[in-house]
């Protein structure tokens, strides 16, 4: 049987309501050096929402500004996934500096509010430098949300990832007990179930449009199958 780790976020709505969404690895690979946008593929989703989402007022306004650039969007925020191209020069000789300047000056054209950009990392690569944000609203994580920038050795901006959700209303409902969460999480997992733990801080959930609070649910365990 396979040990498995399992991270389910648990959207905290009515009972009648709940909303499961879980991800569950067998195995973890350790995260590649470098991450370039060749390799990652344009041509998924589908083409006429790609070109919908590249004829946008904000991807144009940057292309003017960044010819040659390239984009494949990420279709529920609307935003460009992952962007590379020619060097961008930054002013800044900070790396957190460059990284505040890019999101104000290079990418004003997709207005991310600053605000809810939480600096949750910065690392040296073997080529290049990478600058992380995660979104927030109300002080909340927004799940699979990040701000992502890649630069140079000598600080030019080369590549960039915005999963930002650029409108987002979280109403708060009745709030489901760890106890519920965890029946919630674990019912239709089919695994040997050895520990659980509730995350005591909520976050923003995105469901087909909608936002929800929730709460995150560890289960280890070992796999039925």
């Amino acid at each position: 049987m396979l040990r498995i780790v399992a991270r389910i976020a648990l959207t905290v709505c009515l009972l009648s309501c709940m909303s499961v969404s879980l991800m569950a690895q067998q195995a973890v690979s350790p995260q590649a050096p470098e991450v370039s946008i060749e390799q990652q593929g344009l041509n998924q989703g589908s083409p006429a929402k790609q070109q919908e989402l590249r004829d946008q007022q904000a991807w144009q306004a940057f292309k003017d500004d960044h010819p040659g650039w390239r984009a494949w969007f990420n279709e529920q925020t609307g935003m460009p996934h992952r962007a590379y191209g020619a060097p961008i020069a930054v002013d800044g000789n900070a790396l957190k500096t460059k990284a505040r300047n890019a999101l104000a000056q290079v990418l004003a054209p997709f207005n991310l509010n600053k605000k809810q950009l939480k600096l949750t990392n910065t690392r040296q690569g073997p080529n290049f430098q990478y600058v992380t944000y995660q979104q927030e609203y109300q002080g909340k994580p927004v799940f699979t949300s990040g701000v992502n920038l890649r630069f140079t050795p000598d600080g030019e901006l080369t590549q960039f990832s915005l999963d930002y959700y650029p409108a987002i209303s979280a109403v708060p409902a009745e709030k489901l007990s760890d106890k519920a969460a965890v029946q919630a999480a674990t019912a239709d997992l089919k695994a040997n179930v050895s520990t659980t733990a509730v995350t005591d801080q909520e976050k923003v959930v995105p469901t087909n449009g909608d936002f929800r609070l929730a709460k995150e649910v560890v289960v280890k365990g070992n796999s039925t199958e």
